[in-house]
């Protein structure tokens, strides 16, 4: 399978983007423990939290590069991503 085939869109994973789903929750929540365990001060959560974003960002912007996935797939799938980590933090039990 070549680049181009990939850039022309001849195929596309769909919406939404596992990718991304799995970046925002997973990267933020291992963010969010950490800081729960006091392993992170307040500066270190938000420069983590920093990387994370641009790490998303990146993903984001090499999946639509390659042609895999929209920006509409991409945005659902970081949206899904932030409500699944939402839904987590609120049911998740106290260490």
């Amino acid at each position: 399978m070549s680049l181009c085939c990939l850039a022309a869109g001849d195929i596309e994973d769909g919406v939404p983007s596992a990718h991304c789903c799995g970046a925002v929750s997973l990267l933020y929540y291992g963010i969010h423990a950490a800081a729960a365990a006091g392993l992170l001060s307040g500066q270190q959560r938000t420069l983590l939290q920093a990387a994370a974003a641009v790490w998303v960002v990146w993903l984001a912007w090499g999946r639509a590069y390659l042609g895999l996935h929209s920006p509409l797939d991409l945005a659902t799938g970081s949206l899904l991503g932030w409500v699944l980590l939402r839904l987590w933090l609120v049911i998740e039990q106290p260490y």
